[in-house]
């Protein structure tokens, strides 16, 4: 009836899961047993014989000695070996320490004994343990923007000169200093010129680990290599911070921490076209025309739009500006970091920039009229003309022409918000970029209510160190390419699995206020001739092909 003999060591809720629930009759009659013992008062312990709960006792700190010491099967095995067997975990140590100290002294004299040491045991481990857990090389990754192939080759020659360290775990002043090491000895080699420091998996650091770290951080740059910080939670933030490591945050940080300093223009821009019965045509100065063009616009609201563009114009185009007011060395993502040393190895080693000179390196074929001006575009915002485009993706000459009336036109569209209407349309870009974001759902989102989402989005911390949480950033396109190609081939053919999966179009903030984009709706392509038809295929599938050469190379 009851299943077997129970006694407490053995008995708990963990065996009742375990057996499926046999001994729940044997719980029953023990209880209902030890009730009506309780309920009567019955001298029961006057019947039991000592020499029964000497036994129960005896058996019960047997059983607790021999799980203690077979204990190490359940441990793994430690580096060490004597005579080519190898010894136990130094957990199992702890355990048998704890079992001698009990024996002789007391079980509270146990317990503290075993926290010390396996506290001394943690930090030991901890010590050992290296924070660096990944080391990538410039020459053999790139950020997630889109670059041309002439570029590409140029970070493949001159890009081991940047050193991305990816980090691990609670930094203290006994694991920094492995990392201390790793940095200067990336720094030491006299050709690293930038070494980015990727806090996304180091959950706190400790103010001694900080100041350490900025003691290394102090002689790479002494050196002559630039210490880059990015991805940080808050308390390591605020760590790094508290420490002087982060001095100049990047434009897009700022625009993520500091939103509602950045987002006036934007909102001045919604107003002024709200109230015009026609979309207000912007021309190539962005958000300053549209302001002007109002006639009732105020002055005071003009000065404080061209205020505002000068502190938060397009990022990539810092680089014409004097170098100590630009250089960041804050950054949300490691992608943007990444652009931030890849655009001055590329600046310096592919354009040859110096002093607004524009020359080519020993050795390097001459840079061709269009590769300037995709450099321009992508740098200073200006916009490329359709024989540059053409050059760019390999159109034959004219063909932009006869591409046009079949497009619809978009300019100036504001920076950070989705291109509508494109699910399966091309987009040209000849003017700022398009980042094609992915949407993922969060996890402390799907645990929430229906009506919780508009509270945890209107907390302000949530929102300074969000650092895009829900969007996964595929790639980012600047002037001279097309995009929507997936979409557009697959989308007829009824071979989406789901377009909630497939990213989206969404304007870069980063490469410019201004843009130019040039939709064709799949729709309006069969209208094309038969020939245009064919050619623009054959730029796809070589578009199509580069974009999966560039992601192998990009940061994951």
């Amino acid at each position: 009836l009851v299943g077997g003999n129970l006694n407490f060591h053995t008995f708990s809720a963990i065996q009742l899961r375990l057996d499926g629930g046999t001994h729940r009759i044997a719980v029953l009659s023990v209880a209902s047993f030890l009730l009506v013992a309780f309920v009567a008062s019955a001298p029961l312990g006057q019947l039991i014989p000592k020499w029964f709960l000497s036994a129960l006792f005896m058996h019960t700190a047997l059983h607790f000695i021999e799980g203690a010491v077979f204990s190490y099967r359940s441990f793994p095995n430690s580096d060490f070996s004597v005579l080519g067997w190898p010894l136990p975990s130094a957990q199992y140590g702890i355990t048998l320490c704890g079992l001698v100290v009990a024996i002789f002294t007391g079980p509270m004299t146990a317990i503290w004994i075993g926290i010390l040491l396996s506290v001394a045991l943690f930090l030991w481990h901890s010590v050992i343990t290296s924070p660096v857990y990944n080391i990538l090389v410039g020459d053999s990754v790139v950020s997630r923007t889109k670059r041309p192939v002439w570029e590409l080759r140029t970070l493949r020659k001159e890009g081991d000169r940047i050193v991305l360290l990816y980090l691990q775990g609670h930094l203290f002043f006994g694991s920094v200093g492995k990392l201390a090491a790793t940095l200067e000895d990336a720094a030491g080699s006299g050709r690293t010129k930038y070494c980015i420091l990727s806090f996304g998996r180091v959950s706190r650091v400790d103010p001694s680990a900080a100041r350490h770290l900025k003691t290394s951080v102090g002689r790479a740059e002494r050196g002559g290599c630039q210490v880059l910080l990015c991805r940080m939670n808050p308390q390591v933030f605020a760590a790094m911070t508290a420490a002087g490591l982060v001095k100049r945050l990047d434009v897009g940080l700022r625009k993520i921490m500091f939103p509602q300093k950045h987002s006036t223009v934007g909102n001045l821009l919604a107003a002024l076209q709200a109230q015009e019965q026609t979309v207000v045509p912007v021309a190539t100065s962005g958000i300053k025309a549209v302001a002007r063009s109002r006639p009732d616009a105020t002055l005071q609201a003009v000065q404080h739009a061209d205020a505002l563009i000068g502190k938060i114009g397009s990022p990539r185009s810092q680089r014409n500006l004097r170098a100590e007011e630009t250089e960041p060395d804050t950054f949300a993502h490691e992608t943007d970091a990444l652009d931030h040393c890849d655009d001055r190895i590329v600046a310096s080693f592919c354009y040859n920039e110096s002093e607004g000179n524009h020359t080519t390196s020993p050795g390097q074929m001459p840079l061709k009229p269009y590769q300037m001006a995709y450099w321009k575009a992508s740098t200073s915002n200006e916009r490329m003309d359709e024989s540059a485009f053409e050059e760019m993706v390999g159109l034959p000459e004219g063909k932009m022409t006869e591409i046009r009336p079949h497009c619809e036109v978009r300019v100036d569209v504001m920076c950070a918000s989705e291109l509508e209407h494109v699910d399966d349309a091309l987009i040209f870009i000849l003017q700022g970029g398009l980042s094609l974001v992915q949407m993922v759902r969060r996890l402390d989102e799907m645990c929430l209510g229906p009506g919780e989402h508009e509270s945890i989005q209107d907390e302000s911390s949530v929102k300074a160190f969000s650092f895009r949480k829900g969007k996964h950033l595929i790639k980012r396109y600047p002037p001279g390419y097309i995009v929507g190609k997936t979409n557009f081939f697959l989308n007829p053919k009824d071979k989406v699995v789901d377009k909630e999966l497939h990213p989206r179009a969404i304007v870069s903030t980063r490469l410019g206020p201004a843009n130019e984009f040039w939709i064709l709706q799949r729709s309006r392509f069969d209208n094309l001739s038969s020939e245009l038809r064919a050619t623009l295929v054959d730029v796809l599938c070589e578009q199509l092909a580069d974009d999966s050469q560039h992601s192998r190379l990009q940061e994951h």
